[in-house]
C-alpha cells in the first residue's frame, strides 16, 4: 500500500538515480516536494574514470608458481 501511494515519488527517485547514480538528502527533498532537480554541473556530468593503481609486486627469487587456471583461481595441475 505504502509503495503505490508512492509510486509517482518512486519513479522520479529511479529516474534520479539513473541520471546520476547518487542522490543526497537536497536531492531527495526536491523530489519529495515534487521540483525538478537542478542540471547536473560539468564536474559531476563528466567524472572521469581512474583505474585504481594496483600496488607493485616483490619476486622472490626461487619463488616461481605456475600460472592459475580456470576461473576458481586454482593451480594447473600437476602429473603424479
Amino acid at each position: 500500500k505504502v509503495l503505490s501511494e508512492n509510486r509517482a515519488l518512486l519513479d522520479a527517485i529511479a529516474e534520479a538515480l539513473l541520471e546520476r547514480e547518487t542522490l543526497d538528502a537536497a536531492d531527495m527533498k526536491l523530489l519529495d516536494a515534487g521540483e525538478p532537480l537542478p542540471p547536473l554541473s560539468a564536474s559531476e556530468d563528466a567524472q572521469p574514470e581512474t583505474p585504481a593503481q594496483e600496488a607493485p609486486v616483490e619476486k622472490t627469487a626461487g619463488a616461481e608458481r605456475p600460472p592459475l587456471e580456470g576461473t576458481g583461481g586454482e593451480p594447473s595441475p600437476v602429473p603424479a
